[in-house]
């Protein structure tokens, strides 16, 4: 479905129904995610979810290669490469969106471009069978 929606519904999948199920399933584990990060920090207040912050993850998820398995690794090494500026102070938010934005230029696809980790990919057992 992610893919192509037209012909997931031509294949008799409830598009609806499973776009509804995965926005249920992803808000359950919002908030267990929620609730485990108040509990660390015992505290929650509006200042702890900064606009930078928030922009921050989203920009992570979007260039690192959204709707791949290996969107994990390449959130990360963003992140790590966000965190690694903080020597610059205020001004890596200046270097930061440069950087994002050469990213943007050169790998459209994302850090993985479009590839994935060989153990992340399924083993499709149907090729083996000679029938």
């Amino acid at each position: 479905m992610r893919d192509d929606e037209a012909a997931a519904t031509l294949v008799s999948v409830n598009t609806r129904e499973v776009k509804i199920l995965a926005f249920v399933i992803s808000s359950f584990f919002a908030g267990i995610a929620g609730g485990l990060f108040a509990h660390l920090i015992q505290f929650i207040n509006p200042r702890t979810f900064s606009l930078i912050k928030s922009t921050t993850s989203s920009l992570c998820y979007i260039l690192a290669a959204a709707a791949r398995l290996s969107v994990q690794f390449g959130s990360d090494s963003l992140d790590d490469f966000i965190g690694a500026l903080r020597f610059l102070g205020i001004w890596r938010f200046v270097v930061a969106p440069i950087a994002l934005i050469v990213l943007m230029i050169y790998r459209p696809l994302g850090i993985m471009g479009g590839r994935e980790l060989r153990f992340l990919i399924p083993k499709d057992k149907s090729h083996g069978s000679a029938k």
